[in-house]
């Protein structure tokens, strides 16, 4: 689990990384909804599909910077997207991205967030 941050706002407070096969393979299938503060970050990952997907998603392209080299805005239900030179892709709740005011260019930053508690 992570955030991904721009500059040094919080966007997204729960981002699930999928760096593996069956991670980026499973995405986001049997999910009812995404909320805001909710996303998916695919790496290494150029093409989405949203076929068996029940709700539209925002999806955002990214390079190996994590520079948006791309936006795509409620992409519905059995689509495909993608994007030349894109490393990662974000799929986020429907209405980020025009809420967030997400464009080419910005740089975002994945971090990941430990889940371990530390003994005081």
């Amino acid at each position: 689990m992570g955030a991904i941050r721009r500059n040094t706002q919080v966007l997204w407070s729960e981002v699930v990384l999928a760096a593996g096969f069956w991670g980026r393979l499973q995405g986001l299938l049997g999910r009812s909804v995404l909320h805001d503060e909710q996303g998916l970050l695919l790496m290494p990952c150029a093409s989405v599909h949203t076929w068996g997907m029940r709700f539209p998603l925002d999806i955002v392209f990214l390079d190996r910077e994590q520079t948006v080299l791309a936006c795509r805005e409620g992409v519905k239900p059995y689509g495909l997207e993608f994007c030349r030179g894109a490393w990662a892709t974000l799929e986020i709740a429907a209405g980020s991205i025009a809420r967030l005011g997400i464009a080419e260019g910005q740089r975002l930053e994945w971090s990941s967030i430990s889940t371990e508690s530390t003994a005081a």
